[in-house]
């Protein structure tokens, strides 16, 4: 009966050890998934950035665009005022 019960006690502290070390592990990979998480809201705030930024780009470049526009048509009716003058003369 000792040795049963010395068998149970040995037994026993593999089990506890075995459990530990699980209780272990899974605190490892909480600790990684709340890691991942918080990477993941980091990522998906910077494509947010990222997306502003190109959308503000691209409203810059189309006001450029507009803006050269008018300075092509000044451009363009001071050539054809300057013309109109010189075939006066």
């Amino acid at each position: 009966m000792d040795m049963f019960i010395t068998e149970i006690v040995k037994q026993g502290g593999g089990y506890i050890l075995a459990a530990l070390a699980l209780f272990m592990l899974n605190a490892v990979w909480k600790a990684r998934l709340e890691e991942i998480k918080a990477r993941l809201v980091q990522e998906h705030d910077d494509k947010a950035l990222l997306i502003s930024v190109i959308q503000g780009n691209a409203t810059a470049l189309s006001d450029f665009r507009a803006v050269m526009l008018e300075v092509k048509t000044m451009l363009m009716d001071i050539r054809a005022h300057q013309s109109a003058k010189d075939t006066m003369l």
